[in-house]
């Protein structure tokens, strides 16, 4: 997120690296697309570094 996204998401990802678990569960509540998308793109960047 922090890496590969714009503003508003790279900060989002600042605050979510931040949050303890309750509030890590509110900002994948309330942003739930942004965190699938970019856990996705995590995953596959893991696995063409062969890291996964």
């Amino acid at each position: 997120m922090q890496k590969h996204g714009g503003s508003f998401v790279q900060a989002l990802g600042t605050a979510a690296e931040r949050a303890d678990d309750s509030n890590l569960s509110k900002i994948k509540e309330t942003w739930p697309e942004y965190w699938s998308e970019y856990e996705g793109l995590g995953e596959e960047l893991q696995v063409t570094r062969g890291e996964a």
